[in-house]
């Protein structure tokens, strides 16, 4: 009895200690539930919003063959669907047909070919750098020079009703009016270092410009007038809304794109960059529509009523509401 009433006591006395030990534990709670929470991650297939919700991003295929080049500045399709990219180190221009697989079809003495554009007859034009050529690439024909600028960067280019090429060029800040048959002028000279981006309605051309970030109201006659002095450097995209007002991505800072040189520069004493989109009326009544989260815009297209915003240093790619409400 007395053996059985030892064995008892301690079997209390092991349960004794594991139940206090059990009750001396406390449960935590972690929760992420914020876009900061989310950035911290590596998301995959998702996408992150404003909102600080997740949702399914869409579908991003990549192209078959490779692209050998350290950058692509410009893309542009065709009526069939294809697309053209224009690179650099090695000013190469790459043909990605609609299934998805890429050609050189044209390989440039320049350095880089830095904008491109399409006619309404499939025709492509090359924009290069440093000797701002445009070039003309036709289906089964030779690539062809097609006008000689005296400048350095062809940066954009964009066509009238009438099959007039318009350039805008670095690094004395003018506008080219190319004709058909290659014979171009200067409609515009300004006061800027580069004209970085063009838009046109049915009247005007739009040129945003770069050293003092100027929006230009141009006229078919070259009469220009600046529809917006931004607090910006640059103008690096401008895009027309359904609703009829124009959006400007203005950076802020120092952002020439990298070449090999800067690469291998140190980054100390780099200036601070920001980039931000503003709406623009016809009548010049600018109003911020969104803070970029990244140092640089880049590039901007409408789909829709939203805005598909390319940036960097990290390569993100946002769509931004007029609202400011943005998904990444």
């Amino acid at each position: 009895m007395a053996k059985n009433m030892s064995v008892k006591a301690i079997c209390f006395l092991f349960l004794a200690f594991f139940v206090s030990s059990a009750f001396s534990v406390t449960t935590s709670i972690w929760e992420q539930n914020t876009f900061k929470d989310f950035a911290s991650g590596k998301p995959k297939n998702v996408s992150l919003t404003s909102r600080d919700q997740i949702t399914l991003s869409k579908v991003l295929e990549a192209i078959e063959g490779n692209i050998p080049e350290v950058r692509i500045w410009c893309i542009v399709r065709d009526s069939k669907g294809d697309m053209y990219a224009g690179t650099g180190d090695n000013g190469r221009i790459y043909k990605i047909s609609s299934d998805g697989k890429a050609t050189m079809i044209f390989d440039s003495p320049e350095t880089d070919i830095i904008s491109l554009v399409i006619d309404n007859n499939d025709v492509l034009y090359a924009g290069s750098s440093p000797d701002g050529i445009i070039y003309k690439i036709e289906q089964d024909r030779v690539p062809s020079t097609f006008f000689k600028s005296k400048e350095k960067y062809i940066w954009s280019m964009i066509f009238d009703d009438m099959g007039n090429l318009y350039a805008g060029t670095g690094i004395n800040g003018k506008l080219y009016k190319i004709s058909q048959d290659g014979k171009g002028e200067v409609v515009y000279d300004s006061s800027e270092t580069h004209i970085k981006c063009l838009l046109r309605d049915k009247n005007n051309i739009y040129a945003g410009s770069e050293s003092g970030g100027i929006i230009y109201r141009i006229s078919m006659d070259g009469k220009a007038f600046v529809l917006y002095d931004t607090p910006g450097n640059e103008i690096s995209s401008l895009v027309m809304g359904l609703d009829g007002n124009i959006y400007a991505s203005v950076v802020s800072g120092r952002t020439k794109p990298p070449t090999r040189e800067s690469q291998e520069q140190s980054s100390q004493g780099k200036e601070e960059r920001e980039s931000v989109i503003y709406q623009i009326t016809p009548d010049g009544v600018a109003t911020q529509v969104w803070q970029c989260l990244d140092p640089i815009i880049f590039t901007m297209i409408a789909d829709g009523e939203n805005l598909i915003v390319g940036t960097g240093d990290e390569g993100d790619i946002y769509s931004v509401q007029k609202n400011g409400d943005w998904t990444l």
